[in-house]
């Protein structure tokens, strides 16, 4: 930082080229020009940039089920399935002072409403390459019909993808979903929703129940 030279150039106030004019005390002073600041955020601030992050990429790994467990809420919102789904399942990140993020996979939610939920037991891995979920109908339960459809998504972390069972009725009692190859080894999570069949709750969602973990064999 020095004094502008009078004889070259007169005091003057703001940006002239790359240098930035300005007056301290009366004196005619000049700095360089910087073009870009970098913005500097806090370790709370990164955190939560890193868990917008987490759950943005698995939106879209959620996507088909998040189509028909939040189309209630995201019509409601105006907005998207991909919004919705970050803003219900912040509380299921956290993220370290090193900004790594851990997923309590048992809190993540892709379904939300008031249809009333369905019976699961917990997935069943012993059939090679398959998921299997036996579920009680609870088709006798207020606003339940036996037209309700079934569904239940397994994600696999580590190959960033899931697969969308196709649905069953609420009588049918079980679903079994084949897995992709190359899954063959790896981890997956694995949740169950229901979504209403009748005139009456046709479109509602039932609450999203977390169904287990497991490895493909």
């Amino acid at each position: 930082m020095g004094k502008v030279n009078q004889g070259i150039l007169d005091g003057f106030s703001g940006k002239v080229g790359t240098v930035v004019g300005y007056f301290r005390y009366g004196i005619p002073l000049l700095r360089g020009y910087v073009r870009h600041k970098k913005k500097s955020h806090t370790l709370a601030q990164r955190q939560q940039m890193q868990r917008f992050s987490t759950l943005a990429t698995m939106s879209h790994a959620f996507i088909s089920a998040l189509r028909l467990g939040l189309a209630e809420r995201a019509n409601e919102n105006h907005n998207s399935y991909h919004t919705n789904f970050v803003e219900v399942n912040m509380r299921a990140v956290t993220v370290d002072s090193s900004l790594v993020a851990t997923v309590d996979w048992s809190k993540i939610i892709v379904s939300e409403g008031s249809l009333p939920m369905v019976l699961f037991s917990q997935a069943d891995f012993s059939t090679p390459q398959t998921v299997k979920v036996s579920f009680g109908s609870a088709s006798g339960v207020d606003g339940a019909s036996e037209d309700d459809k079934v569904y239940v998504i397994v994600y696999c972390p580590t190959a960033g993808g899931s697969v969308l069972s196709r649905p069953v009725t609420r009588d049918a009692g079980e679903l079994r979903i084949t897995l992709p190859d190359d899954w063959n080894g790896l981890e997956v999570k694995v949740w169950g929703f229901a979504i209403g069949g009748d005139i009456e709750n046709l479109g509602r969602a039932s609450e999203t129940t977390f169904l287990g973990s497991g490895t493909v064999n």
